[in-house]
């Protein structure tokens, strides 16, 4: 789809240069990078609400060898200009301060963990949560905060049309640890995409000059495309492309197997446009390397936009009912549509909505992992554990519900696990009523454990410690 030069390949290839970090890891940070550079100002009209060009995500993997803050620091933090940065510490009112005097902000974060157990444990790292899911779309946004300023006044921040991207990073352990139901069902964790991917640990060598040389060029890109005019322009789907996308949500989407993580798959479906319209821009900016197109003659997104070959466009008869009239040659359309209103519309391609779900489909398989854990591996290993100090005693069934603390769905799960597992039998605990009737008790008898799945487990574990997906 994308040209060598494109921003998404040149930033795949400065990686590979520098580091043996996953390739997940780059295709996103990529695009985030360059979303945040395209600003509040342009977004993809389609329905029900606009979607803009910022994200949430968070890099998993083992510690040292997955080069998660690498990864961050080569293709984030060197490439965005240090203004842009958001303070990494801090108290809530702090980050809200700041991002009140920008309006736009990206938060490399850096290990996750600590914010996710204070959501758990509820302390003000929780606020901190609240604030970011208010900040996940650029609409005008109130703070009031508690207390009063030095003047005796009531303390808010407002801050009109703020435009915040976030990257973190964390082991599978943390998220399994420290992600509840609440935090995983109620869409906070679902907010950010779940990069993982597979290790590939190589002997460390002398830094390419290309690196070098391909950095530069980025940085020098991301200013180009921050400093554009992006007035009086949106981007819409083609036709081809809006097709595929509704193809996506009807056959995999809507399909049982991503059942468990539908509060995670809507926000994802954004994201799958927002990729795909950067995805659009990346490619135009290995157009104009191609096509030694100068960065003094491009002052307007649309120009650079106007550059990628088009492939299909939107319903001709639809536009011609605006009065919409296809770029400058009706014979051969450009990339753009114009409205009557003075509006240009750059049209993504399906191929860039492919590739752009190509990316965040591996993303949501993460995602469900999660909250497969989270609903059913760790209530079995909670319900499991407490069987093992009981081991060969009778437990009723009303006892261990109550003392195991996991909902009546996940211990019905977890006491036939363990039968398939031949780890338990039913059995029965006889009592006398006050009326002097025998009655039994519904119980369960802990046998021992299953060599052959706990082996099976932890080869799963191992397999899986990067959370890659599929």
């Amino acid at each position: 789809m994308s040209n060598d030069f494109s921003w998404e390949e040149k930033s795949k290839s400065y990686i590979r240069y520098s580091t043996d970090a996953p390739i997940e890891f780059s295709e996103v940070m990529a695009l985030q990078t360059l979303g945040f550079a395209l600003g509040p100002d342009v977004v993809n009209r389609i329905k029900p609400n606009a979607v803009y060009h910022n994200s949430y995500s968070a890099f998993v993997g083992p510690s040292t060898w997955a080069r998660k803050d690498t990864v961050q620091e080569l293709l984030g933090e060197t490439i965005v200009p240090i203004e842009y940065h958001m303070p990494k510490g801090g108290s809530s009112e702090a980050f809200l301060e700041e991002l009140s005097e920008h309006n736009s902000g990206f938060l490399f974060a850096g290990e996750w963990s600590q914010e996710l157990k204070g959501i758990r444990t509820g302390n003000y790292l929780s606020s901190f949560a609240e604030v970011k899911n208010g900040l996940v779309k650029p609409r005008r946004y109130r703070k009031r905060l508690s207390g009063k300023g030095k003047e005796g006044k009531k303390r808010e921040f407002v801050i009109e049309k703020p435009y915040l991207c976030i990257n973190t990073t964390c082991t599978w352990k943390v998220l399994q640890e420290n992600v509840t139901t609440e935090i995983m069902d109620g869409g906070y964790v679902g907010r950010y995409v779940i990069v993982g991917g597979k290790l590939k640990i190589e002997s460390r060598g002398r830094l390419s000059q290309k690196a070098i040389e391909i950095k530069k060029l980025l940085r020098v890109e991301w200013k180009f495309v921050a400093g554009l005019d992006k007035t009086n322009c949106c981007f819409e789907l083609s036709d081809e492309a809006l097709k595929y996308y509704n193809e996506i949500v009807e056959k995999e989407i809507k399909a049982e197997e991503f059942n468990c993580v539908k509060s995670s798959a809507g926000r994802y479906l954004d994201y799958v446009i927002a990729f795909a319209d950067i995805l659009l821009v990346s490619e135009a900016l290995g157009e104009m390397v191609e096509k030694s197109v100068g960065r003094h003659e491009i002052s307007k997104l649309v120009e650079l936009v106007n550059l990628v070959k088009l492939v299909s466009t939107i319903n001709e008869q639809e536009y011609k009912k605006s009065n919409c009239i296809y770029g400058n040659n009706p014979t051969n359309p450009t990339n753009l549509l114009m409205k009557d209103d003075g509006i240009q519309i750059m049209v993504t391609q399906k191929r860039h909505v492919k590739e752009a779900w190509r990316m965040l489909k591996k993303c949501l398989y993460n995602a469900k992992r999660l909250s497969e854990f989270i609903n059913m591996e760790r209530p079995l290993a909670t319900v499991r554990d407490y069987f093992m100090k009981h081991k060969g005693e009778k437990v009723a069934h009303s006892d261990a519900l109550r003392n195991t603390n996991v909902t009546a769905q996940q211990f019905k799960y977890s006491i036939d696990t363990l039968k398939e597992r031949d780890e338990m039998i039913d059995s029965k605990i006889d009592y006398m009523t006050k009326a002097g009737k025998l009655c039994g008790k519904r119980a369960y008898i802990f046998t021992g454990i299953n060599k052959e799945y706990e082996e099976r487990d932890k080869s799963y574990d191992k397999k899986n410690e990067v959370g890659g997906g599929k």
